[in-house]
This record gives C-alpha cells, sequence and structure tokens, in this order.
C-alpha cells in the first residue's frame, strides 16, 4: 500500500477534475460550482464530468474496506479516501478509458461498466444508493488518504476477478448510478421502434422521446434533465435515421406479395387460390371451396 508522499494518482486525479466542479465542505450547506483549482481545496468534490465516468466510485460505510477488498481478491481501488473518525471510506478505481454517457456514446461500454458498478457494490457491501456525484475528496487532508494502486483499470480487468452479473434483478426504482442510463435507453428505444411512426417530424418525435424517458425516470435518486435529453436524443436521431417508413412499408407490401405468390402456388403446397379463372365455382355447385379442391385434385 502507497502512503501519501507519493501523489502520482492525487495528480492524477486534480488533472482530470471538470473544468467547474460541485463542491462543499458541508454537506449541510448544500453544493456549489467552483472552478476546478478552488474546488480540489474542498472536503467533497465531483470527480467525474457530465459527459464522462474516469472514476468509479464506491461508498463503504464501515471500517477496513479496503483490507476486506485485498482479503476477498476483489480488486483494490487506485484511491482509499478515509473517514478518521469512523474509518468509513470512499473507494475510487480509475479506468484507462474513460466512459461516456453523452447522447452519442457507444451503449456497450456503457452497459458492460454499469454491470460492473453493480456487482462490484454487491461484493464491497457499499452503499447501493450512492449517487456517485460527488465523493470525499482525496485532496483535501480532513480525510486519511491512501493511494494504493498506480495502474489504471480497462473494463475487461474488472472480469479477471469476478463474473459479472449484467442483468441487476432490481425494480426500477432502485437502480443506480450506470444503470440508470442503461435502463432508460433500453426502455426508450423499444417504445420509439414502433412508435415513430406517429410523427411527422424528427423535432416531434425527439420531444416525444423526450417525455417518455421522463416518465421512465422514476429511480430513488432520477437522472438530471440534461441526461435525459441526450438519451433522448441518441435515440430519437438513431431511430429516426435508421428507420424509414416509406421503406419499411414498401418492404412489407413486397413480403405479403411474395407470401401470397406462395401461398396460392399448388407446387409450393400452398393455400388454394380464393378465385379462379372462372370465378368462384364452388359456389355455384353449392360446396365449399376446399372441397371443391378436393375433387379436383381427385379427378
Amino acid at each position: 500500500m502507497e502512503n501519501n508522499n507519493n501523489n502520482n494518482q492525487l495528480e492524477n486525479f486534480k488533472n482530470n477534475l471538470p473544468t467547474r466542479a460541485l463542491c462543499t465542505d458541508n454537506l449541510q450547506y448544500g453544493l456549489k460550482v467552483r472552478p476546478a483549482e478552488e474546488a480540489s481545496t474542498k472536503r467533497y468534490i465531483q470527480h467525474n464530468d457530465k459527459i464522462s465516468n474516469r472514476w468509479i466510485v464506491f461508498d463503504c460505510d464501515y471500517p477496513n474496506a479496503l483490507e476486506q477488498a485485498d482479503f476477498n481478491n476483489l480488486p483494490i481501488p487506485n484511491i482509499a479516501v478515509i473517514n478518521r473518525a469512523n474509518g468509513h471510506s470512499h473507494l475510487l478505481y480509475e479506468l484507462e478509458s474513460p466512459v461516456y454517457t453523452c447522447d452519442n456514446a457507444r451503449r456497450k461500454p456503457l452497459a458492460y461498466a454499469a454491470s460492473i458498478e453493480y456487482t462490484l457494490t454487491k461484493a464491497l457491501k457499499a452503499d447501493p444508493c450512492y449517487v456517485g456525484l460527488i465523493c470525499k475528496n482525496p485532496l483535501n487532508r480532513h480525510w486519511l488518504t491512501y493511494q494504493v494502486r498506480s495502474e489504471n483499470y480497462t473494463l475487461n480487468e474488472f472480469g479477471e476477478y469476478f463474473d459479472i452479473e449484467t442483468k441487476p434483478k432490481q425494480g426500477i426504482s432502485e437502480i443506480s448510478r450506470l444503470g440508470r442510463n442503461c435502463t432508460i435507453f433500453d426502455l426508450l428505444r423499444h417504445w420509439a421502434y414502433t412508435n415513430f411512426v406517429h410523427y411527422s417530424t424528427q423535432d416531434a418525435f425527439f420531444n416525444a422521446c423526450f417525455q417518455q424517458a421522463s416518465s421512465f425516470n422514476q429511480f430513488i435518486t432520477p437522472l438530471s434533465l440534461n441526461e435525459i435529453k441526450a438519451i433522448a436524443k441518441s435515440v430519437s436521431k438513431w431511430v429516426w435515421r435508421n428507420f424509414d417508413l416509406d421503406i419499411s412499408n414498401k418492404k412489407f407490401s413486397s413480403l405479403q406479395a411474395y407470401r401470397g405468390k406462395l401461398g396460392g402456388s399448388k407446387g409450393m403446397g400452398g393455400r388454394p387460390n380464393t378465385t379462379t379463372a372462372n370465378g368462384k365455382p364452388w359456389e355455384l355447385e353449392g360446396i365449399s371451396r376446399s372441397l371443391w379442391y378436393e375433387r379436383k385434385k381427385a379427378a
């Protein structure tokens, strides 16, 4: 375990702070937005920016969480920030490549990171309701800070320590942090696939997606308005660009015509035609269509 004198990870933490970060010295007085240099002096600070997650942080409301992670062969954090009074801590894991949450972000890395976050929260017995917006500031000497690991993590590396649960079995209100983005994205895209046909313009479709995404945002700690807008923009833009109603209708009509042709072909073993070149002779004979074709076949 490295001590506080080796400041490589702390420099990395400071250099990657948001340009303007939420911060405070006392949570009872709320959060304020300050330039990174000023925010870095506060006890609590926003560690990720609005569009990406470089740090995955876990709130461990019990003493010796760092030792427990090591003892149970779990991945050790890059930085551990510990409350001197009760031993409770925030464990900070730095990613080699940030996971983006903006409207044009790749969804697979985000979903995988959410699953890692969910699985490691359980393994560490960390607080599942921790929002992940701010953390104990490792740059502030109010806390006891340890720099534990110098190498950043790749997402795949976490899979070497434990089996990653990809589908948390939770009610929607219980899903937290990165899992919220993935959940709303999946719910919204399935809604959009079948409802885009009702909108004549992309702007109208975006507004509908935004309203629908807002209705899905029923978490204990909801996503912010900007995050909901980003998801709605991503889904509406992709669906509008890739789902062409005219082309879909033409493909459907062609498919139906092709199936009808097969169905009416005796050689293909399909259903008999509903009419013949002479109309409907079974009606003149007062028998059913199927019986008429049976007799014709036997003749």
